[in-house]
């Protein structure tokens, strides 16, 4: 399971960190795996 959610974690923090313009361009490119990270995130903490 972890397996899935890493690299959704990983695009998820990066968007966090970016602002303006960036952040646009990057949510739009990544617009899938942004919409998925709720779902796998609570999944993860169900699990722990």
């Amino acid at each position: 399971m972890y397996a899935l959610f890493a690299p959704i974690q990983a695009v998820y923090k990066e968007n966090q960190s970016l602002k303006g313009l960036a952040k646009m361009q990057y949510d739009k490119e990544y617009r899938d795996s942004l919409s998925k990270y709720p779902e796998l995130k609570e999944r993860m903490q169900s699990l722990l």
